[in-house]
């Protein structure tokens, strides 16, 4: 679950700089949201953009860095788990991973998570 979270931050708000807030509205006519999503993927400036994605497995942990092309973001922004609704719709995704691994990382240009989740004691 985490490492989809972070793949699906990744491209829709990394490469494609899409803002979430856009999916704020179940009930509008046009989803905004979608419609936004397929404009940056026919321009070739977002849809061209990559995502690297390197792994690595010790016997103590599990390690996925992802980093995509996209211009980064605020880190510093990162709300608390404490302090999000996990029953939104949007603005969940960092919440949710922090829920579930061990340790999370951001590069300083906020365009590179470090997901790692350590070997648990079967005890």
């Amino acid at each position: 679950m985490a490492f989809h979270e972070a793949l699906v931050n990744a491209r829709e708000h990394g490469c494609l700089e899409l803002d979430s807030s856009l999916k704020a509205d179940l009930f509008a006519e046009k989803d905004a949201y979608a419609a936004r999503f397929q404009d940056r993927l026919a321009d070739p400036a977002y849809a061209q953009r990559a995502i690297e994605i390197e792994t690595h497995l010790t016997a103590e942990n599990f390690t996925v860095t992802i980093r995509d092309d996209g211009p980064g973001f605020d880190t510093s922004t990162v709300a608390a788990v404490t302090d999000v609704d996990l029953n939104k719709q949007c603005g969940r995704g960092l919440p949710l991973i922090l829920l579930v691994m061990d340790q999370v990382e951001h590069n300083p240009a906020g365009n590179e998570i470090r997901l790692t989740l350590n070997k648990k004691d079967p005890r």
